[in-house]
């Protein structure tokens, strides 16, 4: 369970990082 959630965490951070992106370069 652990692994999943530092997965689900990672990953939702990777999102959070891409929209900030975008929104400063778009």
């Amino acid at each position: 369970m652990l692994l999943i959630d530092l997965f689900l965490a990672i990953y939702s951070v990777q999102m959070v990082c891409k929209e900030q992106l975008q929104k400063m370069f778009f």
